[in-house]
């Protein structure tokens, strides 16, 4: 019906990038290769237009900023919808992705020194593959990619640290709220670069690499470890557990950019309430109507879930039918 195409275009708006695409392409309606969004955040005029063979063009009240970079991080926001249960839990790029799109929102040169990290990546890795085609390889040109990837990798892996400190005992407690402290849960950090230099890391693993032809280890293979009772959520949580364990960690998330920004970020919450029962809808509802909250922007298929519990909690808000 459109709802989370609604929900999208407030997130593209506040960061300059769509929240359920990784690319602008597939963003536009199939019969449009374009598309602009238009809307105002905390009194000013954001418009964005994406053109083919065009870079992508945000405007602030006229002002264009010419890279993304220097867009994201002026509104944090933060998502919470369907795919995030499945996504978050089956897989460990998608954790990563969690721990990115936080940490960009409030420190520019960690998302520099990501895109940094990213390309050489790729040089990286296209080196070692047309070594597998060809068995020819400038170990010259491999080792000064290699060596300029160390200091990208420490700046990551430092921030990547500092952000699970911060995020893990709120995580805690908001999942605690939820649940009403029924299951014991938990969050862990793995990163190859905790146990190795970068340096030390790219050396002990370069031949293997060339066998298989790309980088076998390093900041890309980071993952971050779900469990529920001493167990892998994976594999033994129920579907209202795995939706409590990710909107709690959302909720972190929500919290690290409030404090950290010092400015209340959006929440979206797109139809996130099915196969939860009231007690955890109810709860989940009463977090997030404090003044710890700012905006908050929910879509849900059913009329009255939602209205009857801020009504019966005397909040107001606008209810808009899609």
């Amino acid at each position: 019906m459109g709802k989370t195409n609604l929900m999208d275009a407030i997130y593209y708006l506040a960061l300059g990038k769509s929240y359920f695409s990784s690319s602008d392409r597939l963003v536009a309606n199939l019969d449009s290769d374009f598309f602009r969004l238009e809307g105002i955040i905390d009194a000013k005029r954001i418009v964005v237009k994406v053109q083919p063979s065009k870079m992508k063009s945000i405007e602030v009240d006229g002002l264009s900023y010419d890279r993304l970079l220097d867009y994201i991080g002026h509104h944090p926001t933060v998502v919470i919808a369907p795919s995030d249960i499945q996504q978050l839990v089956d897989g460990s790029e998608y954790r990563r992705i969690l721990i990115n799109n936080t940490i960009v929102q409030y420190d520019a040169h960690y998302l520099s020194q990501l895109m940094v990290y990213n390309r050489l990546l790729k040089q990286r890795n296209a080196l070692l593959k047309s070594y597998l085609e060809t068995r020819q390889i400038n170990k010259d040109l491999l080792d000064s990619i290699t060596h300029l990837m160390i200091e990208p990798s420490k700046v990551i892996h430092q921030a990547r640290l500092s952000f699970i400190d911060k995020l893990k005992p709120i995580f805690l407690s908001q999942y605690k709220r939820i649940s009403s402290g029924k299951e014991n849960v938990d969050i862990t950090y793995n990163s190859d670069l905790s146990h190795e230099q970068p340096s030390d890391l790219v050396e002990n693993n370069k031949v293997k690499d060339m066998k298989m032809g790309r980088t076998s280890r390093g900041l890309h293979r980071d993952d971050v470890i779900f469990t529920i009772n001493g167990q892998k959520l994976k594999d033994f949580a129920s579907q209202g557990q795995l939706k409590s364990f990710v909107l709690s960690l959302k909720l972190a998330q929500y919290a690290i950019l409030d404090e950290v920004t010092k400015c209340k970020p959006f929440l979206l919450l797109d139809d996130i309430f099915d196969k939860l029962d009231p007690m955890r809808v109810e709860h989940l509802i009463e977090s997030i109507i404090t003044d710890s909250f700012g905006q908050v922007f929910i879509t849900d298929t059913n009329e009255d879930r939602i209205p009857t519990i801020l009504v019966s909690k005397s909040i107001s808000f606008e209810k808009i039918l899609i």
